[in-house]
């Protein structure tokens, strides 16, 4: 049973409060509110499994994905002690660039988590579930425009995440599959 990893094709973050500025190539990615009400941020990951022109790493066509988790690493906590989150997890329903993408134009994306995973107020990795997507995804049964992370967007919770624009590759979000 082979396993894999893929970094991810495109990643940013969103901001509610400057809602028409871009993200695209920050270290970090961002979720949950800030400071205030209307300052919530999102973001957006966007894998490819199978084109050859996003990985030298592919998955080849007939195998079966036996498991996938999306793997992050927390980067800034701002989650009180003794309190947790979810980090939810949106299928995005239509194409986006991260180049482009701000609050303003974010893309549509699903009205229930793929999966939500509790945080607390720690630093580490955070693994989410992800297999029934990404089988899919790869089986092309349900389009692949990425995903989009929610945190907390009611009470100052912010957390961020490392992106794969982090000098520290190790650190960068990661797809992994263990496949047959």
């Amino acid at each position: 049973m082979p396993n894999i990893f893929f970094s991810p094709q495109s990643n940013t973050y969103i901001s509610q409060y400057y809602p028409n500025t871009k993200y695209n190539g920050s270290t970090s990615l961002f979720v949950s509110r800030f400071q205030t009400t209307g300052d919530i941020y999102r973001s957006l990951l966007r894998f490819c499994l199978i084109n050859p022109e996003c990985s030298s790493d592919n998955i080849h066509g007939g195998a079966t994905i036996n498991e996938a988790y999306l793997r992050l690493t927390i980067a800034r906590n701002q989650i009180p002690p003794g309190s947790s989150i979810n980090i939810n997890a949106y299928r995005i329903l239509q194409p986006w660039n991260a180049s482009k993408v701000t609050w303003n134009t974010q893309p549509v994306f699903g009205t229930s988590p793929e999966v939500s995973v509790p945080v607390g107020a720690s630093l580490g990795t955070l693994e989410m579930n992800l297999t029934n997507l990404v089988r899919g995804w790869f089986d092309g049964s349900i389009p692949n425009a990425g995903l989009l992370l929610t945190g907390d967007e009611i009470n100052n919770r912010l957390l961020g995440f490392y992106s794969s624009y982090a000098p520290n590759i190790t650190l960068w979000p990661r797809l992994y599959i263990n496949y047959t």
